[in-house]
C-alpha cells in the first residue's frame, strides 16, 4: 500500500511540475521574459521548483510583495500587545517635518489600520508614488540620492496635503507601507530588516529573504541581473527605477522562490497566522522595471 501511495504521489508531482513548467514558459515567451524561477507547494510538501535560464535558487526582487511581510510584521506586534491597529501612527513616530515646514495636522488622524488597508489619505493617481521619486526627496533633504533614507522620505511627506480624509476610501499607497516600516522600527527598537529576519523568517529557516540594493554593483552574487522591460519602448533603468533602500518596507525585499513559497504556508495574505491549510484565497504581485513577482495562496492549500 505504501509503495502504491508513493508511486501515486510521485506521479502527481511530475504532472504538477510539467503543467506548471508549460504555463510559466508560455507566460515568459508571451511577455519576452528572459529569466525566472518558480516554486509550487502544498503545505510543507514541495511539488515543483524550477529555474528558467537561471538557477532555481536565484534571488529576485519581490517588489510590492514586500508589503506582505510588512503586514505580517505589524500583526506580529499586535499579537504581542506591543501595538494596536487603532494607534495613530504619526504621534507614535514623533518625527519632525523638514526645516521651514509645518506638520499637516490631518496626519494625526491616520491609524495603523488605515495604512494596512491603503486608506491613509494619499492618492498616487493624483500625486504619483513618492517611493519612486528619490531625486525629489534627495533635493528636499539636501542629500545625495545614495544617502536618502526611508525616514527622510517620511519627514518630507509630513507637510504635504492628503488627497482624502483618512479612512473614507481606499487608494493603493506604497508610502503607507513605508510608514508602517517606521512603525515596526519604533515599536520593536530595531531596524526593519532585523525585525523581519529575527521575528519572521529566520525562525522558519528562511535565510534568503533580505533587503536588496538598488545599484548593480551592490547586488548579491546569486541575485539575477535585471534588464529593461522587454516588448515595450521603455528606456527606464531597473537599477534606477525604484530605490530599494528608500522603499524598504514597501518594496525592498529580495528572495528566492522556495523561501517565498514556504512563507506563504505560515501566514495568510492578510498577515494573520495560517492555522488552517485550506479555505482562503490570496493573490499578491509586485512589479518594478525589470521585475515581476507573483504569489498565490489557493483555497485547496496550494501555494506558488
Amino acid at each position: 500500500m505504501d509503495q502504491v501511495s508513493n508511486d501515486t504521489s510521485s506521479k502527481l508531482k511530475n504532472q504538477v511540475a510539467q503543467t506548471f513548467d508549460e504555463v510559466v514558459k508560455a507566460y515568459m515567451e508571451k511577455y519576452k521574459i528572459s529569466q525566472g524561477v518558480s516554486c509550487v507547494m502544498k503545505g510543507h510538501e514541495l511539488l515543483a521548483q524550477s529555474g528558467y535560464e537561471t538557477d532555481k535558487d536565484t534571488l529576485f526582487r519581490i517588489a510590492s510583495i514586500t508589503k506582505f511581510f510588512t503586514r505580517v510584521g505589524v500583526m506580529k506586534l499586535v499579537e504581542q500587545n506591543k501595538l494596536s491597529v487603532n494607534t495613530p501612527v504619526f504621534p507614535l513616530l514623533g518625527l519632525e517635518p523638514l526645516p521651514g515646514e509645518e506638520l499637516n495636522p490631518n496626519l494625526n488622524k491616520i491609524t495603523v489600520q488605515h495604512l494596512l488597508d491603503h486608506q491613509g489619505g494619499w492618492d498616487q493617481q493624483i500625486t504619483g508614488e513618492i517611493t519612486f521619486q528619490r531625486p525629489v526627496v534627495a533635493k528636499a533633504v539636501g542629500k545625495s540620492e545614495a544617502e536618502v533614507t526611508p525616514e527622510d522620505m517620511v519627514r518630507y511627506m509630513l507637510s504635504t496635503p492628503l488627497q482624502f480624509e483618512p479612512g473614507s476610501k481606499k487608494s493603493y499607497s506604497g508610502f503607507g507601507y513605508s510608514v508602517l516600516g517606521r512603525v515596526i522600527e519604533k515599536t520593536s527598537r530595531t531596524s526593519y530588516e532585523d525585525f523581519i529576519n529575527t521575528q519572521l523568517t529566520e525562525p522558519l529557516g528562511l535565510h534568503s529573504i533580505q533587503l536588496g540594493h538598488t545599484a548593480k554593483e551592490q547586488t548579491l552574487p546569486n541575485e539575477t541581473s535585471y534588464e529593461k522591460d522587454s516588448g515595450t519602448d521603455s528606456e527606464e533603468d531597473p537599477y534606477m527605477d525604484l530605490c530599494l533602500e528608500m522603499a524598504d518596507s514597501a518594496g525592498g525585499l529580495i528572495s528566492n522562490a522556495s523561501d517565498l513559497c514556504k512563507f506563504l504556508n505560515y501566514y495568510w495574505g492578510n498577515g494573520q497566522p495560517r492555522k488552517e491549510e485550506v479555505g482562503k484565497y490570496y493573490f499578491m504581485n509586485g512589479r518594478s522595471v525589470g521585475t515581476l513577482a507573483l504569489a498565490d495562496q489557493m483555497k485547496d492549500g496550494i501555494n506558488f
